[in-house]
């Protein structure tokens, strides 16, 4: 579902410049700016996304002022938007703080321990043992650390 969103972002960003709207330009661009979203670690693609889609959508006979464009209109909303509208209500909330980032948090412990338990070897017995038993008592550890740092303020 989202990615038939992002398509049709970029599609009505084609219309909007008034251009030839491509249904093909626009599935293909998708996928070179989620490729590249992947690759590029900083800011959610922001240099190389502009760059490659407005490059494939020049290859599609798009002019090159009309690329750039539609790749900053898509960006636009696709990128800039959500951004600033997540900022201003990080910052209208301040006191709260420790509830906003403790899942963000939470989510990357898990993607730390799902990039461990890629590269390391199998450990030798029941696997889901050592794993069930240890990750609840990281969590635990987290929580007491987490409202330690919270209560301290007061």
């Amino acid at each position: 579902m989202i990615e038939l969103v992002g398509i049709s972002h970029l599609y009505i960003a084609m219309k909007a410049i008034g251009i030839n709207a491509s249904l093909i330009a626009a599935v293909m661009g998708y996928i070179v700016s989620v490729i590249f979203l992947i690759v590029s670690p900083f800011l959610r693609g922001l240099v190389p996304i502009e760059v490659s889609m407005t490059y494939l959508l020049t290859r599609f006979g798009i002019s090159n002022v009309d690329a750039v464009a539609v790749t900053l209109m898509y960006r636009l909303f696709e990128f800039w938007t959500p951004l600033f509208a997540g900022i201003l209500s990080f910052l209208s909330g301040l006191g709260k703080l420790l509830m906003r980032t403790l899942p963000a948090l939470f989510m990357l412990l898990l993607g730390i321990v799902n990039v461990i338990s890629a590269i390391t070897l199998r450990l030798p017995g029941d696997y889901i043992y050592y794993t069930i038993s240890f990750l609840p008592v990281l969590f635990m550890f987290l929580i007491i650390w987490c409202l330690r740092q919270e209560f301290s303020r007061w």
